[in-house]
């Protein structure tokens, strides 16, 4: 299959979500002469890696913020990178985020950063407010499988407080 035309589609797919919280997705892969970057994998796994991915970038980025997904190959391998611009994980959780059923608190991440002002209203453009997930803890963890029953990886590369790095390291065939 060809990633660049996968998560373009993944991409596609969640802009509608992303556009209810005013949040921008830009996916950027280096242009091709050849077919494209192609792996071998399961086609709905591979979406569901990347979906899970976005989704997660998207409700942890602020209003107004943007989701940036870039796809390079270096060597035999196709690299993946899905980077949100919220606040972060906190160091504490970042051992643990691939865990089943672990769930980051982002409330703390969030005690750090600066509240509305008295007179703004919560919830507009550049609105930092509390994120709660709705989740059973499971998604991080069913991606990494994803990840690694198609020989790569999935690690989170970065995380600070403007924002957090996933990579996806997939084999090339």
């Amino acid at each position: 299959m060809y990633l660049d035309e996968l998560l373009a589609d993944v991409v596609r797919a969640l802009t509608p979500v992303a556009a209810q919280r005013e949040v921008v997705i830009e996916f950027g892969s280096p242009p091709t002469t050849d077919e494209g970057p192609t792996c071998r994998g399961d086609a709905n796994l591979l979406d569901r890696l990347f979906l899970n991915l976005l989704d997660n970038a998207v409700k942890h980025s602020p209003r107004g913020g943007r989701v940036h997904v870039a796809l390079h190959t270096r060597g035999g391998s196709h690299v993946i990178d899905v980077r949100d611009e919220g606040t972060g994980i906190p160091p504490e959780a970042q051992p643990m985020v691939f865990d089943r059923f672990s769930r980051v608190d982002v409330t703390r991440a969030h005690e750090a950063s600066p509240r509305p002002r008295l007179g703004e209203t919560p919830g507009v453009a550049g609105d930092v407010s509390p994120i709660r997930s709705s989740g059973a803890g499971l998604g991080l963890a069913i991606t990494r499988w994803i990840a690694e029953a198609h020989g790569g990886a999935l690690t989170l590369h970065a995380s600070d407080a403007q924002g957090s790095c996933f990579r996806v390291v997939l084999i090339t065939h």
